[in-house]
């Protein structure tokens, strides 16, 4: 099996044209991968970009209210013995 190899293009028209001076052996099987030019969030939906900011800014609701202090739980007459 012959090894793998990497070349660079830019898809233009729908059509990807590679870098000048490359030469593939007729009936070369390939796989594209697209990557951004420059965006760094290409891909990444915007509602779940703003929600992921979101979260990050203000954390995650888990319920419930402050934490109990000691007279909250027993009152005045202490912790029983």
């Amino acid at each position: 099996m012959p090894e793998a190899a990497r070349y660079r293009g830019i898809a233009r028209h729908g059509k990807v044209e590679l870098e000048p001076g490359i030469s593939l052996p007729e009936g070369a099987e390939v796989t594209v991968l697209f990557s951004p030019a420059s965006d760094v969030n290409a891909g990444v939906p915007d509602d779940s970009l703003e929600w992921l900011l979101q979260t990050m800014r203000t954390g995650f609701e888990l319920g419930g209210g402050p934490y109990f202090e000691r007279n909250d739980e027993y009152g005045a007459i202490g912790r029983p013995q």
